[in-house]
């Protein structure tokens, strides 16, 4: 995470915002294991989807705003395992 935040909003409404991404992949039987380079993560999650097994893999993104002192955190996920397959189809075809 950066030390730094950046002011986002209008002249009036000014609000201090960081955020932070990690990798998350989640297994069939629950198990989640958390990255934060993402070039690993995709590595990891095509090592699991060629060999059959169903992983998902989600980008989380942590947002943190701090206005008047007070902090708040924000997370969500975003499932990104089907632009994964969609990328080990291009490459099997391109034969990569």
């Amino acid at each position: 995470m950066s030390n730094k935040y950046k002011a986002v909003g209008t002249l009036g409404n000014v609000t201090r915002v960081r955020t932070q991404n990690t990798w998350i992949i989640a297994l069939p039987d629950g198990d989640e294991t958390k990255f934060v380079n993402k070039r690993l993560a995709i590595m990891a999650a095509k090592a699991a989807l060629s060999q059959g097994i169903d992983a998902k893999l989600y980008e989380e993104t942590l947002i943190r705003f701090n206005k008047y002192g007070d902090v708040n955190d924000e997370t969500f996920r975003i499932d990104i395992t089907e632009r994964i397959k969609l990328m080990m189809s291009i490459e099997s075809r391109l034969g990569i």
